[in-house]
């Protein structure tokens, strides 16, 4: 696809391959707030496509001028559903439409940990951004769907880079969560830097670090001071297990996350 960044109004061009020759495919959009509309013409008729002699389909789709900002899915599938291909891009009003930049090597984003069992917590580190800029961030799945990245209750959330273009977020996976490999990327909406990382679930992988559910604050909020920094302590229970553990600072009302790692060693 490209662009894969524009403002609202802006024509993507669409390439899926993997159909069967001279198939026909149809396409759905779904926005930001998960709502989903079909391809369709000016009149409002469904337009279907027709994969090539080698199973390719092209398509050219125009936002709306008052899209709202987020990340879009294109899914193109056939007729009986079993093939489907996934396109994320993202709409933000006063972008240039640009393509982003290529993925940058894995080493540049820390997971951790890499690989653990349904309902672990996963902790991305990376940098490169541009001071504060927001970066949108989604998830491929093992099954090839794409989504984006929420907070537990299911609301939109946005991340910004800190002031040396540093991003730190976290994917909370659920006790029903497929096993395989996740791919999660940022990309940055002004600079175009994009930053990919995978991770694994896995039933009955050891995890590496116990939930942090075993550490007890004091029950208060807590409240960053004029300047942004927080303050807290937690208490370690007598019979948490040895190890490493990570503590997890989300904003509210404005999504930055921070994580500390720290060791408990009898």
């Amino acid at each position: 696809m490209t662009p894969d960044l524009g403002p609202p109004g802006t024509a993507y061009s669409f390439t899926a391959v993997g159909f069967g020759a001279n198939e026909i495919v149809r396409v759905t959009f779904q926005a930001p707030d998960g709502s989903r509309t079909r391809f369709a013409d000016n009149r409002g008729q469904d337009v279907s496509l027709v994969a090539d002699a080698g199973g390719t389909v092209r398509w050219v789709y125009t936002t709306p001028s008052r899209a709202a900002d987020g990340i879009y899915v294109a899914e193109a599938a056939n007729i009986s559903g079993q093939i489907r291909r996934r396109i994320g891009f993202i709409v933000q009003a006063g972008a240039t439409p640009t393509d982003l930049l290529p993925p940058q090597p894995g080493d540049n984003v820390s997971v951790n940990p890499p690989l653990g069992p349904p309902g672990t917590l996963f902790a991305f580190r990376t940098s490169g951004f541009q001071p504060i800029e927001r970066v949108a961030i989604w998830l491929h799945a093992p099954d090839g769907s794409v989504s984006d990245l929420t907070t537990d209750t299911g609301g939109r959330v946005e991340y910004f880079a800190d002031r040396s273009g540093g991003l730190e977020w976290i994917v909370r996976t659920g006790a029903g969560t497929p096993d395989g490999r996740y791919i999660a990327v940022a990309a940055g909406v002004n600079s175009r830097v994009t930053r990919i990382a995978a991770f694994e679930v896995r039933q009955g992988a050891v995890q590496a670090a116990p939930l942090p559910t075993t550490i007890t604050a004091d029950g208060s909020d807590v409240k960053a001071n004029q300047i942004g920094i927080a303050s807290w302590s937690v208490t370690a229970n007598a019979s948490l297990a040895d190890g490493v553990y990570t503590m997890v600072a989300e904003g509210v009302t404005r999504t930055q996350v921070r994580v500390v790692r720290f060791r408990v060693q009898r």
